[in-house]
């Protein structure tokens, strides 16, 4: 269930990202995905695999990271505006669009642009 409902965010560099997480820097290709990233979807998919198979647990994991990441860096973007702009409206606009912008979609794929 997990994979139908969020396999479509795994698609992609999120492909190479998870079997990186799964099984480590086994293909040449590989090297070109900085571990940071994978390290994390690793550790956190950890306390998930009690209950879900590899690949719903790592899938969850960086869907999981990836949002977390986002919501931060929305956040950030907030506290940013407030200091720059002055204005907490503006502020809270900025932030508003960057998470409904059409790029929005791949902060919240298995991708890094969120971390």
């Amino acid at each position: 269930a997990v994979v139908a409902a969020l396999g479509g965010l795994g698609a992609w560099d999120g492909v190479h990202f998870l079997q990186i997480a799964r099984d480590g820097y086994i293909y040449e290709h590989s090297f070109a995905f900085f571990p940071l990233y994978p390290l994390l979807v690793r550790a956190v998919s950890w306390p998930l695999l009690l209950v879900l198979s590899p690949e719903p647990a790592l899938l969850l994991a960086g869907v999981a990271i990836s949002n977390a990441a986002f919501i931060a860096a929305a956040v950030c973007l907030y506290l940013a505006g407030i200091e720059v702009l002055r204005s907490r409206s503006t502020a809270l606009q900025a932030a508003l669009l960057f998470c409904c912008g059409p790029a929005a979609i791949f902060m919240s794929a298995v991708y890094t642009e969120s971390v």
